[in-house]
């Protein structure tokens, strides 16, 4: 949600924190449980905060 509202795309986000493609991929469908250092990156990199983000992942 948070990444499609920054227009940005799986790979390039997965370029701006250095991570795989497949792994946002995977994040987004429940596949893989990101640490939380890999939650804060991404919350800073989809300018929100941790804990809006974990608002909505939880759901």
């Amino acid at each position: 949600m948070f990444r499609t509202e920054k227009g940005l795309s799986q790979e390039a986000l997965a370029f701006q924190i250095g991570v795989d493609r497949t792994y946002i991929g995977a994040i987004e469908q429940g596949a893989r449980s990101p640490s939380i250092y890999c939650l804060f990156i991404l919350a800073n990199a989809l300018d929100t905060s941790l804990s809006n983000l974990l608002d909505i992942t939880i759901d």
